[in-house]
């Protein structure tokens, strides 16, 4: 029977420890209350952490899924690209029932990610804003640009219409009294008005009025509008350019035509005869 020592192997650093015993290490040292020195002996050790409802879930894989694919997962890439940070498989290896993909990101991180996408929101929004008002602003200066010209285009006729709607005006009134008083159609206005002063009180009416129309401003401007001058040429430009949005295409054509004529801006040549 050989004489060896049973012992020898507790001399030997890398005899493993059994089972059981590390079982018991492990229990002992997950419930080694470690107290620094700043807490006090009958502290208790809590745990905090930022929790986002919106940033977990739950999703069924192949088993063994590989790490690299468990990252590009749809909903992890969401998270990441929302939030920043670096997404991270936990325990490190394939997919199993223990497997958690995490996405690691600092609040710092995450809050100025945030306040740069309002940055951006309001740059965006800004900017927007500056292109509307300069659209709006261009349409507004070619709405008044186009109001202007009707404007301009229709003072003439505006004119025109006013002192044509005064002459007649008066010429019912100086008819009326020619009827009263039987004189004759052409008397002078002038005569007309001071005979039917003479004779009769019109009721109703100031005399000043009556007497307005010895020589009425109105009606020599109403005849100078119906009787224009050819050689009056922006005076003529304005007319036409009054009148000619009223006239049909062939009106135009006409009336132009005419009225170069009338003013002598073409030529006429003799053919005989």
């Amino acid at each position: 029977m050989s004489n060896k020592n049973r012992f020898n192997l507790l001399s030997n650093p890398s005899t493993p420890t059994s089972s059981s015993r590390r079982k018991r290490q492990k229990h002992f040292t997950s419930n080694k209350v470690i107290v620094p020195a700043s807490a006090s002996v009958d502290s208790v050790k809590i745990y905090y952490r930022v929790r986002l409802p919106d940033t977990k879930g739950a999703k069924h894989i192949p088993r063994h899924t590989a790490q690299n694919d468990l990252v590009e997962l749809l909903e992890v890439k969401t998270l990441t690209d929302s939030l920043g940070g670096t997404a991270t498989v936990s325990p490190s290896r394939s997919a199993c029932t223990d497997t958690e993909v995490r996405v690691n990101v600092s609040i710092a991180d995450l809050i100025k990610r945030m306040k740069d996408d309002i940055r951006e929101e309001l740059s965006s929004l800004s900017a927007s804003m500056d292109s509307m008002d300069a659209r709006v602003n261009v349409r507004m200066d070619s709405t008044d640009t186009r109001v202007d010209n009707h404007i301009s285009q229709s003072s003439f006729v505006l004119e025109c219409a006013k002192y044509a709607s005064l002459r007649n005006i008066e010429d019912w009134t100086l008819s009326r009294i020619k009827r009263i008083a039987g004189l004759p159609t052409n008397t002078p206005h002038s005569d007309t008005i001071d005979l039917f002063l003479r004779r009769y009180e019109a009721l109703g009416i100031p005399r000043e009025y009556l007497l307005s129309l010895r020589n009425s401003s109105a009606r020599q401007i109403a005849i100078g509008h119906v009787h224009m001058s050819p050689d009056d040429a922006d005076l003529a430009n304005i007319m036409w350019h009054s009148i000619s949005q009223m006239l049909n295409e062939e009106e135009r054509r006409k009336y132009r035509a005419l009225m170069e004529f009338g003013r002598g801006l073409t030529t006429v040549r003799y053919i005989g005869g």
